[in-house]
């Protein structure tokens, strides 16, 4: 009988301690971390061929590879108005035929670029965009503080910095953009109704490494009126590079001296039922940094990239124009380049994927990093879309139609031309005509979260590409077939 007893008391014993433990742990995350956590993001995966992307000036300028990337936007809600945001890129390329800041991806299978143990910074400091290390598996592109209130918004970390169309500055957050621009700093956006205005201390280089730091600050203006659709920006942005860190080869006679760029962008766009339309515009001042005599280098440009949006019924019509500067290899004491960011695109081929010799750039984006960080090893068919528009004007046209709620087809026209002419290898004049591109693309989107989609694109070079005569323009035709998924 006591050993009945005994039993009986354990076996209830042990159920109680099981239901406790079970309240325990179902009740201790809610008391302990009281606080709400959300994933967002997107998954692509991209198939690529491209022949005859160096124009006919090698043995072999065809390059095909398959990229996949993940980029990952954790939010920490700790409690109303206080969050942490997170930006987390996965399946990373470790090879130099994709730039630091890019979400390129990894690439499946192959390795398109020579192999290099170490990442050599790829643009001149004055441009630079971030400074990270060769790429991990996992990269933290964000992870900023924000303290949000009826009348404002306090950031604290690193940022995604866009702008406008994101034409010269890029968050990236789109599932096959392969680009970003962030920054590590602190910011605040005071909102007056329909007006903001955002002051922003930034930081591009850590004292502690270098000695000295590279800082920028600047201010954000916004007007916007959701019921007329009007949408205004302007944004200024001061950088102050020190000696010891500024590097400015290669551009022309720049090597020394601390810089300070300034950049002015300004935003407007306008949106009514069936027609929106606008511009981004950017000019550069300040100084690149001083000559061998000590010589202040200017720094000027400007771009512009304008849109047409006009929806009638299953039919779209839409237009990119834009202006981008080049530099005057002839005028050692300024810099007038200006390029767009890399993920705004116009085409397939032509301002995506480098395109000609590899001793040849008529736009000048070898300066902005077209090259990766290759070097000498740097040939076309060995890098990613690592090009951008500068040096150039252009005009792309499309036309798209939906067939249904899952189908559409799209046909774009691109056309451009050459600013400054004076860039042949060793100097000469050129034509200016850079040539046109025809692209088919057709979307398939069995939901809302998924899209598949391929375009098919046809590049005919102009004489721009020849130089004085010592290139070949052979024509260029691409395919790439795109997975993309929002969650």
């Amino acid at each position: 009988m006591a050993g009945s007893t005994s039993k009986n008391f354990t076996e209830k014993d042990c159920s109680m301690y099981k239901i406790l433990t079970f309240l325990i742990f179902a009740i201790w995350p809610a008391v302990s971390f009281s606080y709400d956590f959300y994933w967002e993001g997107n998954y692509s995966a991209e198939a690529n061929y491209f022949s005859g992307v160096d124009l006919g000036n090698s043995n072999d300028g065809d390059k095909d590879y398959i990229n996949h990337h993940m980029f990952l936007k954790p939010e920490i809600i700790f409690f109303s108005g206080l969050s942490f945001h997170g930006g987390l890129d996965v399946l990373n390329g470790d090879d130099n035929s994709v730039p630091n800041t890019s979400r390129v991806g990894q690439i499946l299978g192959s390795n398109i670029s020579s192999n290099q143990s170490t990442y050599n910074q790829d643009v001149p400091s004055p441009f630079v965009q971030r400074q990270f290390q060769k790429s991990r598996a996992v990269n933290i592109s964000e992870a900023y503080l924000k303290y949000s209130h009826t009348n404002g918004e306090l950031r604290l970390g690193r940022q995604p910095l866009e702008f406008g169309y994101g034409a010269f500055f890029n968050a990236g957050h789109d599932a096959f953009d392969h680009y970003y621009t962030n920054r590590d700093g602190i910011s605040y956006r005071f909102n007056m109704g329909s007006l903001s205005f955002n002051p922003v201390l930034n930081f591009l280089s850590d004292s502690l490494s270098d000695g000295s730091q590279t800082s920028e600050f600047g201010m954000k203006f916004g007007f916007t009126v959701e019921d007329t659709g009007l949408d205004l920006g302007f944004m200024i942005l001061q950088r102050h590079t020190p000696q010891s860190v500024n590097a400015l080869n290669p551009v022309p006679g720049g090597e020394f001296g601390a810089s300070k760029p300034i950049t002015y962008s300004v935003f407007f766009n306008r949106k009514k039922e069936k027609i929106s339309y606008g511009f981004e515009a950017l000019a550069q001042d300040g100084t690149a940094g001083v000559d061998s005599a000590g010589n202040n280098i200017s720094l000027k440009g400007f771009g512009l990239a304008g849109q047409v949006d006009w929806t009638l019924g299953k039919w779209s019509l839409a237009s990119k124009f834009g202006y981008a500067s080049g530099n005057d290899p002839r005028d050692a004491g300024e810099v007038s380049s200006v390029a767009m960011h890399r993920n705004y695109n116009l085409g397939l081929i032509l301002f995506n994927h480098p395109l000609g010799d590899a001793s040849y750039d008529p736009t000048g984006t070898s300066l902005r990093g077209r090259n990766g960080a290759l070097g000498a090893a740097y040939r076309p068919d060995r890098t990613v879309d690592t090009d951008s528009i500068s040096n150039a004007k252009y005009l792309a046209p499309s036309i798209d139609y939906n067939l249904n709620r899952k189908w559409k087809l799209n046909t774009t026209i691109v056309m451009a031309w050459l600013n400054e002419t004076n860039v042949a290898p060793g100097g000469g004049e050129v034509s200016s005509y850079l040539g046109s591109e025809l692209d088919f693309t057709m979307d398939y989107m069995p939901t809302e979260n998924i899209l598949l989609s391929t375009t098919v694109g046809y590049f005919a070079p102009g004489r721009a590409f020849e130089g004085t005569g010592a290139f070949s323009t052979s024509n260029s035709f691409g395919v790439t077939t795109r997975l993309g998924v929002t969650f």
